[in-house]
């Protein structure tokens, strides 16, 4: 992480903090403080609070999700981008539109310079070869070098025989 992004990461925690602070000592000028703290969240892309409410007194909330719920396809995806980036092996992490993807969840460019397609997929049973030959086509549309299908699950043996005949990398067990 850059000096920026350390920062900003500073100035959202102190903000949220002092923001807290403030909305539980006045609640006459709770609601304002909402309202700041959204644009706080804004500012620096931050998730943004939920407003609560205790008696008269309203506040921001910054419960983040937790993972025992089940993620959306499309909250999968994001969580995947994320891993990849703390991976700090990709740069240039992308998801790509929800929908006419073309096969390819998330592009990223990696430390040599290859460009990547990745398929997410959260199954609860073992995925099979549909995704890899997803991927596959996705490779050749984005004029990628490399391909790789990301999952929560696993995959059966011929997904992985397919992957190795294709050299598409499988994440398994991710999330």
């Amino acid at each position: 992480m850059n000096g920026k992004g350390i920062l900003l990461l500073i100035l959202t925690a102190f903000s949220k903090l002092i923001l807290c602070i403030l909305a539980l000592c006045a609640d006459i000028v709770s609601v304002p403080f909402c309202i700041v703290a959204v644009f706080f969240c804004k500012l620096f892309k931050q998730p943004a609070p939920r407003i609560k409410r205790k008696g008269l007194l309203v506040y921001p909330s910054w419960k983040r999700r937790t993972t025992s719920g089940p993620l959306s396809g499309l909250e999968y995806e994001h969580y995947c981008e994320r891993w990849l980036i703390r991976s700090k092996k990709y740069r240039q992490v992308k998801v790509t539109p929800a929908s006419g993807d073309f096969g390819a969840d998330i592009t990223a460019i990696d430390k040599k310079g290859r460009k990547w397609v990745f398929q997410c997929k959260r199954y609860s049973s073992k995925l099979g070869n549909k995704p890899i030959q997803e991927v596959v086509a996705a490779k050749s549309h984005y004029n990628a070098s490399c391909a790789a299908v990301i999952t929560n699950s696993s995959f059966t043996d011929n997904a992985r025989q397919l992957a190795k005949e294709n050299n598409v990398v499988l994440y398994e067990h991710i999330g």
